[in-house]
């Protein structure tokens, strides 16, 4: 009875300091599509006020779902067409958990400052991460951008990169210059 009581008490506490957002069926994603290189979304997309879908986030295949704020991939349609933008639409309801509105402010603050938008020549300074081991998780300057491989339109500058999987990370630093494109390989094999 004791540890009901408590459990209660703990799961009341964390109801107060999450929130819950719903991202619709039907909600219209901008989509840069590179000439080569990764989807991206182009601009913020925001429901009830708050970021669900940061600009610069990785769209996986060829339109086939974006990463939502919260790491989540939400299932997509999109538009046939040629031109670099693309509208895409999720087909699916996401419930969008949250500790705070502006953790999600934060998060999608913190990639629009290291990823350059889709109206900014896409393409020019990019930087391609491949890991050893493909799908391992990607994080630049300690936001969570995707997974191996993964090509981006970067700002440029110092940028720390960080791969993670199965419990093996590989860190480094790298710095992308104007106009570069750089090729980064990430070894997450054990060494002997």
């Amino acid at each position: 009875m004791r540890c009901s009581a408590i459990c209660l008490l703990i799961l009341t506490l964390c109801s107060f300091s999450s929130a819950e957002v719903l991202i619709p069926r039907g909600t219209r994603v901008r989509v840069a599509v590179p000439k080569a290189g990764s989807w991206t979304v182009q601009s913020s997309v925001s429901t009830g006020g708050t970021t669900v879908f940061a600009a610069g986030a990785p769209i996986t295949g060829k339109g086939e779902a974006v990463q939502a704020i919260d790491g989540v991939p939400v299932a997509l349609r999109c538009e046939e067409g040629q031109g670099p933008i693309r509208n895409c639409y999720t087909t699916e309801d996401h419930a969008l958990i949250i500790g705070s509105r502006q953790s999600v402010e934060d998060t999608a603050q913190q990639r629009s400052s290291i990823v350059q938008s889709a109206g900014s020549d896409i393409g020019e300074t990019s930087l391609t991460l491949v890991a050893s081991d493909s799908g391992a998780d990607v994080e630049m300057d300690r936001v969570y951008m995707g997974t191996a491989p993964l090509t981006m339109a970067v700002k440029p500058g110092r940028h720390r990169l960080v791969v993670r999987c199965g419990g093996r990370v590989w860190v480094k630093t790298v710095d992308v210059p104007s106009g570069a494109k750089l090729h980064v390989n990430a070894d997450l094999r054990p060494q002997p």
